[in-house]
């Protein structure tokens, strides 16, 4: 007898979740607040989210509740007008094009092989999580050049954050592509993007390589930063975080009164094997967590609509402030003035350390990649205290003469 699949209240009362029960979890999670997609469009119609009143608000907010209470009926959805639906009728064609050419190559050698058939089955599970995402359109008539641009973007960000290859994100976006082609050119369902028609536009400008920022560029852009973007700044240089890691931050993780998170960064989320590491805060992030910190809710900072400070392809206030201090540092675009190169140079600075060498991956919340890795701090183990020293060790090479 094949066994239940688990219900969204029994996933969520599990401390402890496997990398696929997590992945369900969020699955089960986006198909109960797809749900308020169509009252969305009666409360506050083409309103942009950050200009709701407080009354579409508290409705919107109950409308979720609802939601995620499994109180809410499903909704019909048009797969004639959704992207979701269109992708799958796209790669159930491309399938039949597959087979035929399996039949008769020479008769269809110009139909798509079954192996790229597959290629692009592969890819559109990740078209389908961005469209499933919050703030995006899972409508056709809202691809444009803007709706593509933003779906590039995202696909910029994946690799930027080590969860793509570049090469894996340009065959996503050529798959993206065809896709949106066949919709406009061969069902011409809606009009062709011009950005399509720009020569060079699937040019992802990324450089994935790290550039580790330099202490003297830091000091730099901590001096000119106002309070919130040295927050943003200090928690980078004090924990090794990303935007997005700021942006999911909850109240739970923090110690209020010990001045402590312990967290698992957000992209190692559903791995059984990264490490959910406890750090010390400086007393100069601490005492600015205090100040623009939320101690209930979802997330301790946020926008001030309330909105989280990263979405992905979408925005990153995060970014936008960091950057806005580099350039009131005097610094332009570019290696070693990027807001994430702050936690490269964490590493740096830990692995040229003759004291402090090998702590580098523990600190970054990567995966242990050897035998001594796992065994830095444990349930049991005798480390934190050594980690603890590393972390504020940081603070004297970051914020010294500052």
């Amino acid at each position: 007898m094949k066994k239940a699949e688990p219900t969204l209240e029994e996933l969520l009362r599990k401390r402890e979740r496997t990398k696929e029960e997590t992945r369900k979890l969020n699955e089960l999670g986006l198909e109960r607040i797809a749900k308020v997609r169509p009252i969305s469009k009666l409360v506050i119609g083409d309103t942009d989210v950050t200009d709701l009143n407080p009354h579409q608000v508290r409705l919107m907010g109950e409308a979720i509740h609802l939601a995620l209470n499994n109180q809410l009926p499903t909704p019909e959805v048009d797969d004639e007008k959704s992207i979701s639906g269109q992708l799958d009728k796209w790669l159930s064609h491309r399938q039949r094009l597959g087979k035929l050419k399996a039949k008769n190559p020479e008769k269809h050698k110009d139909f798509p092989s079954l192996a790229t058939y597959g290629q692009n089955e592969a890819h559109s599970k990740t078209i389908k999580d961005y469209v499933a995402s919050e703030d995006v359109a899972d409508n056709i008539e809202a691809i444009s050049s803007a709706y593509v641009a933003d779906f590039r973007d995202f696909l910029i960000d994946k690799v930027e954050d080590e969860e793509l290859v570049p090469k894996s994100a340009l065959n996503i976006l050529s798959t993206f592509s065809l896709f949106v082609d066949w919709m406009a050119l061969e069902r011409e369902l809606i009009p062709r993007p011009n950005l399509m028609s720009k020569r060079g536009w699937k040019k992802l400008s990324f450089d994935p390589q790290p550039y580790p920022m330099t202490v003297a560029t830091f000091r730099a852009v901590y001096e000119k930063a106002d309070e919130l973007a040295r927050l943003y700044i200090l928690l980078m240089a004090n924990c090794g975080y990303t935007n997005k890691d700021i942006s999911d931050i909850t109240p739970q993780q923090v110690n209020w009164t010990k001045g402590r998170i312990k967290r698992k960064r957000s992209r190692a989320i559903g791995y059984s094997n990264a490490p959910i590491v406890d750090r010390p805060l400086w007393p100069e992030t601490f005492k600015l967590l205090k100040k623009f910190g939320k101690k209930d809710g979802e997330r301790v900072l946020t926008s001030e609509t309330g909105a989280a400070l990263v979405t992905a392809g979408r925005k990153d206030l995060v970014a936008e402030k960091v950057k806005d201090a580099i350039v009131e540092a005097g610094f332009k675009s570019g290696p070693h003035y990027r807001p994430k190169d702050i936690r490269s140079g964490c590493a740096t600075l830990i692995d040229a350390s003759k004291r402090h060498d090998g702590w580098e991956t523990y600190f970054l919340g990567q995966s242990p990649t050897s035998v001594a890795d796992r065994h830095y701090v444990g349930e049991n183990g005798d480390k934190q205290e050594q980690f603890d020293e590393v972390t504020m060790w940081l603070r004297t090479q970051w914020l010294k003469d500052v």
